[in-house]
């Protein structure tokens, strides 16, 4: 199956499910978390497996906190929602994998795999920072509305419902993606730089 067709379809179904999400996932009921530096699983809906730094398996339960290292995945028909405080909150799809990276007020989302939606309704302080990344690309979340879905291992897309975020992909290319919008960022091979360092050579389309 041609590539475009296949992304106009997650797109399409995609955006069904966002606005389901949306509906079901308000920020006003997300319960506040302890510390914004602390990612922690808010709930979960059907299968969810959790495991640490050293690929143990854990048990998912309410309030766990997600430390460093620790990764979420989701089964048929099942969901995660995580929170950092009562503003900032993310949910994790079906059939999807995640995972957490943190360092101070740093944190990142490695998806893995699926589908990402994630609801910022306040944005971050100067020194927050809250970032979700793919093999592709890697984008701030700032106060923003929206999704990230990882196709393939060099296909992600990226598309905002409300505010904006920025993209950056291939090293040192930077997208802007509004509110409406949806980037496909497509890894199409790699190129080296005058200083012989090898980076990614990525097409992003935003419509």
């Amino acid at each position: 199956m041609n590539i475009f067709k296949t992304v106009k379809k997650c797109i399409a179904g995609f955006l069904m499910l966002v606005m389901v999400l949306t509906l079901i996932l308000p920020v006003q009921t997300i319960r506040a978390a302890e510390s914004y530096s602390m990612i922690k699983l808010d709930k979960t809906q059907g299968s969810v497996s959790v495991s640490n730094s050293a690929s143990r398996s854990m048990t998912a339960r309410t309030g766990m906190r997600l430390l460093n290292g620790y990764q979420v995945s989701t089964d048929l028909k099942s969901y995660a929602w995580m929170i950092l405080d009562s503003t900032k909150g993310v949910k994790l799809d079906s059939k999807s994998k995640v995972q957490v990276r943190t360092m101070g007020k740093k944190m990142e989302l490695m998806l893995l795999s699926g589908n990402l939606f994630f609801n910022v309704s306040k944005k971050l302080e100067k020194d927050e920072e809250l970032n979700i990344r793919t093999s592709t690309m890697v984008t701030g979340i700032r106060g923003t509305i929206g999704y990230v879905t990882r196709v393939s291992s060099d296909l992600t897309l990226v598309g905002v419902l409300e505010g904006a975020v920025q993209c950056e992909s291939g090293g040192s290319k930077f997208t802007t993606v509004s509110a409406g919008q949806v980037a496909s960022i497509h890894e199409v091979g790699s190129v080296k730089d005058e200083n012989g360092k090898t980076n990614e050579n990525v097409k992003v389309d935003v419509s």
